[in-house]
């Protein structure tokens, strides 16, 4: 902030107007406010103060009014102050509150404050504000400090600074601590002492949860996962070197398990295959015992006619004799039956005709005996082969059950494989949740190296 030009009039001790040209005075970089007292060096700083944030430091501005009692009645108090801050010129005019003489009759009448704030953009004063809370915040935004500290920083109150020097050096810390406000400071220091031993606090909790969560961890992967990640101060190198471990070992058995159950599907489809070859072929002998059994009534008749032909067998030497008898005899029949075509029918004729159809029948019968034994056969052979694949599907049946107990020892391995391969996420959150806390460790160790040096 430079302050460039100070218009007083009818304020603190100058019951007139008066101005101090700020620029002129500062052409040797440094000016001093120097006079008796009273003289007013002490208004000329409250007229600054006042002009831009509408009060006075300390005590006086409990005044029962800012305006000079020696100014003519109906003069009111009024402050004009040019100055850049940031970069940006301003005039502000104030006006504090006073009690004016009544325009009829007798008696005062209170003035309320007035503020003008005004920028100087191209030559040219353009207003900003006339609202007293806006001109605050407007100026002390632009300041970054509100009256108070205003007072603090940038006025030494009058008295107070002889005072200081005289001072010993408790005094002078005291008088520090009431001029700058350094309870902020105390404050902190405070502050960072309790989060000092709170975030000690903290890191001894976190580092038992670290021990806790690597005795879990250490317990969950077994004697042998724990061996070969080794020992380690480091918990989050531990905690990674044992989440390799286990993810090599879950490879390892998925690879196993996996090669196990290729072989184990590869042989339960030749199994299959087999037994399925087998069915077929059983299906066909049941078909075909199906349909000799549906035959059963032919077979019963083969059987009768067979019979008949063995007790008729005693003949067959007669036959065979007929039949050489007949083959001399055919000459003399045939002449005979010429020459007796014309006569009636005889006894011996009738004999000779059923003996002929007696001869048929004989014939007819072995031919159904021959057809009898060969379908004999053929059951026969059925009942062999259905005997055969019986015994191969038990047989099949057996290593099917075998099959069956490898193929759930199979699957307890692989459930062992699949808990040991959900186990790795948790062991990663683990190292994660270990990297965390260790992480907050080191913060504890930072600060506490920063308190230490402080």
């Amino acid at each position: 902030m430079r302050l460039h030009r100070l218009t007083i009039s009818a304020f603190g001790s100058f019951p007139d107007k008066e101005e101090v040209d700020f620029d002129r005075l500062g052409e040797a970089g440094l000016f001093l406010i120097h006079g008796p007292t009273g003289a007013g060096k002490t208004t000329i700083l409250d007229a600054v103060c006042c002009a831009l944030f509408g009060v006075v430091p300390g005590q006086r501005n409990d005044a029962r009014s800012l305006r000079c009692d020696h100014a003519p009645p109906g003069r009111g108090p009024q402050i004009v102050l040019e100055t850049t801050i940031r970069g940006r010129t301003l005039r502000v005019t104030r006006s504090p509150a006073w009690a004016r003489p009544k325009l009829r009759g007798q008696g005062t009448t209170q003035e309320q404050a007035k503020v003008i704030v005004q920028e100087l953009r191209d030559g040219d004063w353009a207003p900003v504000t006339t609202r007293i809370d806006e001109a605050g915040d407007f100026i002390g935004g632009l300041l970054g400090m509100n009256a108070d500290q205003f007072g603090q920083v940038v006025m030494l109150p009058q008295g107070e600074f002889a005072k200081f020097l005289r001072a010993s050096g408790d005094d002078r810390r005291k008088l520090l601590e009431r001029l700058f406000t350094v309870r902020v400071f105390t404050d902190m220091e405070k502050w960072l002492a309790d989060h000092r031993r709170e975030t000690g606090r903290i890191a001894e909790r976190l580092a038992e949860e670290v021990r806790a969560r690597a005795d879990r961890m250490r317990g969950a992967a077994g004697a042998e996962l724990s061996a070969q990640a080794g020992e380690s101060d480091d918990p989050l190198e531990w905690s990674s070197a044992l989440l390799a471990a286990a993810s090599a070992a879950v490879t390892s058995a998925e690879a196993a398990v996996s090669d196990e159950a290729l072989r184990e599907a590869r042989d339960r489809l030749a199994e299959g295959r087999d037994l399925a070859e087998r069915r077929r072929r059983h299906t066909a002998a049941r078909i075909r015992h199906d349909e000799l059994e549906a035959r059963a009534d032919e077979r019963a008749d083969l059987e009768t006619i067979l019979a008949e032909a063995a007790s008729a067998s005693r003949v067959v030497p007669l036959l065979d004799q007929l039949t050489a008898r007949e083959q001399t005899a055919s000459a003399a029949s045939a002449a005979f039956e010429a020459g007796t075509s014309g006569l009636p029918e005889t006894d011996h004729r009738r004999a000779e005709r059923t003996r002929r159809d007696e001869l048929i029948r004989l014939e007819e019968a072995l031919h159904d005996e021959a057809r009898l034994h060969g379908v004999i056969r053929e059951q026969a052979s059925l009942n062999d082969e259905i005997a055969a694949l019986e015994k191969g599907l038990r047989a099949t049946a057996d290593r099917l059950e075998a099959a069956t107990a490898e193929l759930s020892e199979a699957e307890e391995r692989r459930a062992a494989a699949t808990v040991a391969e959900a186990a790795l996420p948790g062991a990663e959150a683990a190292r994660e949740r270990a990297g965390e806390l260790l992480d907050a460790v080191r913060r504890r160790d930072a600060i506490t190296a920063d308190l230490a040096e402080a």
